[in-house]
């Protein structure tokens, strides 16, 4: 089993054989909009990084720095090389991106220099992420009310197979397992103890 940075799990060979696709799908993003600046220092077309909670782009230097800020605020995955990307992560970079994460964590004004001390930014971004210095009510109030309004994702595994695959073999392909076993990660093998039983839930509700 393959795990996302969401959490949601699948089969690895089903990620592996959308490698491709999904990719695809990501360069595109990257290349649309305000997702083509990194979206926390603001350099143009140097996007290798991205936030998935966050849903945001980012480049190589505000990548490392996001990597230093602990998962529990930002939970940073590579845009290149051997990474291996689910669904769920490709929706909820479409779902949010750049301009609308800017719009909720605000904090253009406050941006330091690019050329700034490392110290200066990973002040900028704790302030910005996980003390939400820079978001107004405004902000806040809206964020909260779009994530109400807007209906469930359903995530279409359909292109993963050869076959059209009902959505009772989807459940059994993505049974929790009652006993430790070993989940790859993106390119990593963890091992995760699963009590109790049943299966995972596909309506990927995204939250910011």
């Amino acid at each position: 089993m393959w795990t996302s940075k969401l959490g949601h799990q699948y089969r690895l060979q089903d990620i592996e054989a959308s490698e491709e696709q999904l990719k695809k799908e990501l360069r595109e993003l990257i290349k649309t909009g305000a997702n083509s600046r990194c979206a926390d220092c603001d350099k143009v077309g140097c996007n290798v990084w991205s936030s998935i909670n966050l849903g945001i782009f980012l480049c190589m230097e505000c990548g490392s720095r996001h990597r230093a800020l602990g998962t529990h605020i930002s939970k940073p995955k590579g845009c290149s090389g051997s990474y291996l990307w689910g669904p769920d992560e490709i929706l909820q970079m479409k779902r949010i991106g750049n301009a609308r994460s800017n719009a909720k964590y605000g904090g253009m004004a406050q941006r330091p220099r690019v050329d700034a001390p490392e110290s200066i930014w990973m002040e900028y971004l704790r302030q910005k992420y996980e003390h939400k210095k820079f978001t107004t009510e405004d902000a806040l109030c809206h964020e909260s009310l779009d994530e109400k309004a807007e209906p469930p994702l359903l995530i279409d595994f359909a292109h993963f197979s050869d076959h059209h695959t009902t959505h009772g073999e989807i459940n059994h392909h993505y049974q929790v397992q009652d006993n430790s076993e070993s989940h790859h990660s993106d390119d990593v093998v963890v091992h995760v103890n699963k009590s109790g039983g049943g299966s995972t839930d596909f309506f990927a509700q995204f939250g910011v």
